[in-house]
């Protein structure tokens, strides 16, 4: 019987509760999206109650500026609270990265649990569920704060990250070709490599912009890199794993050579400066084999063990010389809509990103503001900081913990099924006035109905 079923007293991360709001006009967020949008979203969360209780649209713009798409965004009174309380995890998880490996007596990678998720928003435009865009936020803040000098963003996303990569391209572009001249110590550049289904939003109607940018793969030219890689159908799992051997883990050759490639341009640069770099991980999990048939209408999705062996292989890759990224790893949470998935998902991702730990270390943390799930944390916790374990034991994952069967019985503890007493029908004959039990189903409040 495996170690890690028999589990010791004390798991290889620790979580906790982050209750950091950051402001919506914080520099490292105008940096990523601009000043006038992030006042005008922060009024329309003001006005959101009022507006579902009268109009019902509380996503309505001004007539002379594009409308956001309605059927993909929602606000309520408790929005902004999120947005604010969702970007402070993620630079709760840079904070506790950056430092950590300064010091050496802290985590080198988190992960952070949030929602509303963002790598659909791009610069100027939400999108997909999407209002503030996390990851970019965090690398921005990254580069302020802690003197992050490059940055690789990898998502695994069912859907591919359309907000995340415009930003990208922008931030290159100005870095490339900046309208005065930089100092190497103000350049930055970011990296931008996802896996996803190319049939599914936000290229599902087939717009040619869409699709083609979901398919764009330009490596190092005019400050680009950027890689696309499309997930493929699959009978069995040798031919999944084939796949990822021969066609998904590029991803990860072509972020090694942005990461190396930056490096060594620093070491070239006047005064040698130090090259500082971070990966980001944009894990959403809808593309896993146990997500919802709305979300897997395209049937394209991957083991939940995928999520364990390409967090893992992202491990390693942080911790190669000559990438300069040390270890450092931040994981912000995407997508991912049943509880199957999303605990699987976690389950197995977490699992990668605490790959050969010590059981005496690690950190894991949460945000809590005002109901908004997050976190922040994994590896590298000295033992002698954070109280020391009997144990001393390389955690490893067995694909048996995330079995339907096991993730039944935890979803039937997480949300136990509610018994309703059964009432005697009272006998009467039918008109045509009487409701049908369709219509009587459809009789929903729309305030709650649109709320989040």
């Amino acid at each position: 019987k495996s170690a890690c079923l028999d589990p010791p007293s004390e798991v290889p991360f620790r979580i906790i509760k982050s209750s950091r709001s950051v402001p919506l006009l914080a520099d490292c967020v105008t940096a990523v999206h601009g000043k006038e949008l992030m006042k005008e979203v922060s009024a329309m969360c003001d006005a959101a109650a009022t507006n579902l209780a009268t109009t019902g649209k509380e996503v309505e713009r001004d007539k002379t500026k594009t409308p956001f798409h309605t059927g993909d965004l929602y606000l309520c009174s408790e929005s902004l609270n999120a947005m604010q309380g969702a970007v402070g995890a993620v630079l709760d998880g840079v904070d506790a990265v950056f430092d950590g490996v300064k010091s050496g007596n802290g985590p080198s990678n988190a992960f952070v649990c949030v929602r509303p998720p963002g790598h659909h928003c791009s610069s100027d435009y939400p999108s997909g569920f999407c209002w503030i865009n996390n990851v970019h936020a965090g690398i921005q803040y990254a580069i302020q704060k802690h003197g992050a000098t490059h940055a690789a963003i990898i998502d695994f996303d069912l859907h591919h990250g359309d907000g995340s990569q415009e930003i990208t391209w922008g931030h290159n572009e100005r870095m490339f070709y900046p309208q005065k001249r930089l100092s190497a110590s103000k350049t930055s550049f970011i990296g931008y490599y996802s896996l996803h289904d190319i049939n599914s939003f936000p290229c599902e109607g087939g717009d040619r912009e869409k699709v083609q940018m979901a398919s764009l793969c330009v490596d190092n030219a005019h400050g680009q890199s950027i890689w696309n890689v499309h997930l493929q159908p699959w009978k069995t799992i040798d031919e999944f794993w084939e796949l990822y051997e021969t066609r998904y883990l590029l991803l990860l050759d072509k972020a090694r050579a942005f990461l190396k490639h930056h490096t060594e341009e620093r070491q070239k640069a006047k005064g040698n400066q130090k090259a500082k770099a971070v990966i980001f991980i944009s894990a959403g999990f809808d593309a896993s084999e146990f997500e919802g048939e709305g979300m897997q209408r395209h049937k394209v999705n991957v083991p939940t063990e995928f999520y364990a062996r390409f967090t893992k292989d992202i491990m390693q890759l942080a911790n190669e010389p000559g990438t300069s990224v040390e270890g450092r790893v931040i994981s912000v949470l995407e997508g991912g809509y049943s509880n199957k998935a999303l605990m699987s998902g976690t389950m197995g991702h977490l699992s990668g990103l605490a790959w050969g730990n010590s059981v005496s270390s690690g950190l894991s943390m949460a945000n809590g503001r005002n109901g908004v799930a997050g976190g922040v944390g994994l590896s590298g916790l000295a033992s002698n900081v954070y109280g020391s374990a009997e144990e001393s034991l390389d955690c490893r994952y067995e694909v048996s913990w995330w079995e339907r069967s096991h993730l039944e019985t935890l979803e039937t503890i997480l949300d136990p099924p509610h018994l309703v007493p059964v009432q005697a029908k009272k006998s009467r004959s039918s008109t045509f006035a009487t409701p049908t039990h369709a219509s009587v189903l459809k009789a929903v409040d729309p305030v709650k109905l649109r709320s989040i």
